[in-house]
């Protein structure tokens, strides 16, 4: 059985070697998780549009 690390290292090398470097660096950064709150800043957007702007 592998260990969480083995797993990260041999799936990471698999999107490397299935993707490339840079375009595995961009699939993986579709994960990270941001440090704002998304949620109260949407509802600060979302205020500000009207209809038409829709």
């Amino acid at each position: 059985m592998l260990t969480p690390l083995e797993i990260n290292r041999k799936g990471f090398q698999a999107l490397i070697n299935s993707l490339g470097y840079g375009d595995a660096i961009r699939f993986m950064r579709q994960f990270e998780n941001g440090s704002d709150d998304y949620t109260q800043e949407r509802h600060q957007w979302l205020e500000q549009l009207t209809l038409e702007d829709i």
